[in-house]
């Protein structure tokens, strides 16, 4: 699962501490959401992280998420924030001909980790779940994999510094 505890608030590179990233703050507080939310809904399929070391099963389903970056723009609203728009994918994998059971299970729980949720961190920055689609992308050539995408757009508006 996502490592959170690798995900720390500051990292020391070339010896001056430096505050986490706004899309690294972004991302931990979305896999942090799915990850409970998929943890809550007893699913116990492994997930790959983007850039984390994963190991495929042999056998069963297991899924991969992604977080793309859609749209932004500057807004002066009690102060200057910047809002994006990004949509939360989330592949599932199933072995081929396994069936609706698990990939529908699978399915569901993405949706209810993430579908029409908010976070948010006072004054710093807020998230905005919106409705999940999904669409069956089926069986590759070459794979016993049967795939579902869940995608899961969302709002990330955050407080930017003097200057932007």
């Amino acid at each position: 699962m996502w490592p959170a505890s690798s995900a720390g608030n500051q990292s020391n590179v070339g010896g001056s501490d430096l505050q986490m990233s706004q899309t690294a703050t972004r991302n931990k507080e979305v896999f942090a959401l799915f990850e409970a939310g998929w943890t809550a809904a007893g699913r116990t399929e492994p997930v790959e992280f983007p850039n984390m070391d994963f190991e495929r099963p042999d056998s069963g389903g297991w899924a991969r998420i992604t977080i793309q970056d859609l749209d932004s723009s500057e807004m002066a609203i009690g102060g200057q924030w910047k809002r994006s728009e990004c949509l939360v994918v989330v592949q599932i994998f199933v072995p081929e001909k396994s069936g609706d059971a698990l990939k529908s299970a699978m399915a569901d729980a993405v949706t209810s980790a993430l579908e029409r949720k908010n976070v948010s961190e006072e004054g710093q920055h807020h998230i905005v779940f919106r409705r999940s689609s999904t669409n069956d992308v089926g069986t590759q050539q070459g794979s016993a994999e049967y795939q579902v995408n869940v995608s899961i757009p969302f709002r990330f508006d955050r407080k930017t510094t003097t200057g932007g």
